[in-house]
């Protein structure tokens, strides 16, 4: 029934980034075969891990704490209105997409196998600090902010 209802069925079965709804920090995950997740659970229908890196960057998950809306505990609703308004830079040297994207596709892979990826997350997050030109005191301000 839900197939003959919903015109973009087909984007289930593709490789998507999906992320709960409901969180307390950004947790986008590359989801690459036809796997459904069985919660409320939005997603972009790509394969892109420079995205997918951005996306768990501590700049994006600060600016969706700027825009989006606060529930108690201080969960943040991750809602495809809040996560479509993150800037993602678009003038961005190849080297750096690239890394961007081993880093976020390693950092992922290591989480699956119960690994730490601190070392991924902080160097994706100071190549998006260097996108966004964030001087030390306004990286200093996004680390506070999301404690």
């Amino acid at each position: 029934e839900t197939q003959d209802t919903i015109a973009y069925w087909g984007d289930f079965s593709q490789p998507k980034i999906v992320w709960g709804n409901l969180c307390l920090h950004a947790q986008y995950a590359m989801v690459k075969d036809d796997a459904i997740v069985c919660a409320p659970s939005p997603f972009i229908t790509t394969d892109d891990w420079f995205l997918l890196g951005m996306l768990n960057s501590k700049a994006a998950d600060w600016y969706v704490h700027q825009v989006g809306v606060t529930r108690s505990g201080g969960y943040m609703e991750y809602k495809p209105v809040f996560v479509e308004q993150i800037p993602i830079p678009q003038d961005v040297s190849d080297a750096t997409r690239r890394e961007i994207a081993e880093l976020a596709q390693r950092a992922q892979e290591q989480a699956q196998r119960g690994m730490p990826t601190m070392n991924e997350e902080q160097r994706i997050n100071a190549l998006v600090y260097g996108l966004f030109k964030l001087d030390d005191a306004e990286q200093a301000a996004i680390q506070r902010s999301l404690g």
